[in-house]
């Protein structure tokens, strides 16, 4: 996750050094604890977050913005 966001952040900030970037993470991956992992790999590189989700995996998106906002 953080070699992907790293090697995109370089190209997209070479091409405006002000860009806003933001990281998707996606529940249908992976756990709540595997997707604030991966965010923290980048913490202080992005500017925001996204998260994808889906009927199925509601339970694993609100686990995820507990663990985000304690």
């Amino acid at each position: 996750f953080r070699q992907w966001i790293t090697a995109r952040l370089s190209g997209a900030r070479a091409a405006s050094p002000t860009i806003k970037v933001w990281a998707q993470v996606s529940a249908t991956l992976g756990s709540a604890e595997v997707m604030l992992a991966a965010l923290r790999t980048v913490e202080g590189q992005i500017d925001g977050i996204s998260v994808w989700s889906a009927p199925s995996t509601f339970a694993t998106l609100q686990d995820f913005v507990r663990k985000l906002r304690p």
